[in-house]
């Protein structure tokens, strides 16, 4: 894959104003450089031998990158100079694998686990991250007949010996936020994914989840697993993986 992009945008930005910053929530001992690495010790590191889920230890931390709230705009027209991506703003590109964010619909995906009417939606939040390793995950995991155009040309032409895709959601807020993603490590045969939430000013006062489709280079050592570090506000970052299913997070 040649193709290595650090940041990647979607959706618009909208019309209905919901003023402040994303919730926050008690915090466990974060650890971390200053380039958002995290030190690999405790439990969680690999994957089991017997493939069996891999919890999380430090499933909630303090953001290791500076992250400096820009200042409310004075005049209401001004809007468009706000920083929406401040949380990630100091957040380290290198060292990376190559990926690609894809533009690939929710409604695309067979089983999506944040549906909002799913037990788990009545946690004050959930995530999940999930991997399509080769031709059969593919067949398993798309609606092949509901995709059409350039991007199912793009999706069908993966090469699964080369690339593995990562399905990312979170919840639950404003469908004006979403993710994006700084870069992704090789830390053995597990691909380590660091991004953040976007913070528009302006914000629809909906409900939804947040979701992504990643190409990423597959590590020289094999693939295991995929790793999340999410950074969700200026105060927290949540850590989630792909043999743990939805996780659910009171705060």
């Amino acid at each position: 894959m040649d193709r290595r992009r650090f940041l990647a945008a979607s959706g618009p930005s909208v019309a209905v104003a919901v003023a402040g910053c994303l919730r926050g929530g008690r915090l466990s001992d974060g650890s971390g450089d200053e380039n958002g690495a995290d030190d690999g010790s405790g439990p969680g590191t690999e994957a089991d031998g017997d493939g069996t889920s891999v919890e999380e230890d430090r499933r909630v931390t303090k953001p290791p990158q500076k992250i400096e709230p820009p200042e409310p705009p004075d005049d209401p027209e001004a809007f468009d100079e706000w920083n929406d991506g401040y949380l990630g703003e100091h957040m380290a590109t290198e060292p990376s694998l190559a990926f690609d964010p894809l533009s690939v619909r929710i409604g695309w995906v067979r089983d999506t686990g944040l549906g909002l009417g799913t037990m788990e939606r009545r946690a004050d939040e959930a995530y999940e991250a999930r991997v399509v390793a080769d031709e059969d995950d593919y067949e398993e995991t798309f609606y092949g007949d509901r995709m059409d155009g350039p991007l199912r040309s793009r999706l069908d032409g993966v090469d699964f010996d080369e690339s593995v895709l990562v399905i990312v959601e979170s919840g639950f807020g404003s469908s004006s936020v979403d993710h994006r993603w700084a870069r992704v490590e090789a830390d053995g045969a597990v691909v380590h994914l660091h991004g953040y939430y976007t913070a528009p000013y302006e914000r629809n006062s909906d409900i939804d989840s947040r979701f992504s489709v990643l190409e990423i280079e597959r590590p020289s050592e094999g693939f295991d697993l995929a790793r999340v570090s999410l950074t969700v506000d200026a105060d927290r970052r949540v850590r989630f993986n792909s043999t743990e299913g939805v996780v659910a997070l009171e705060v």
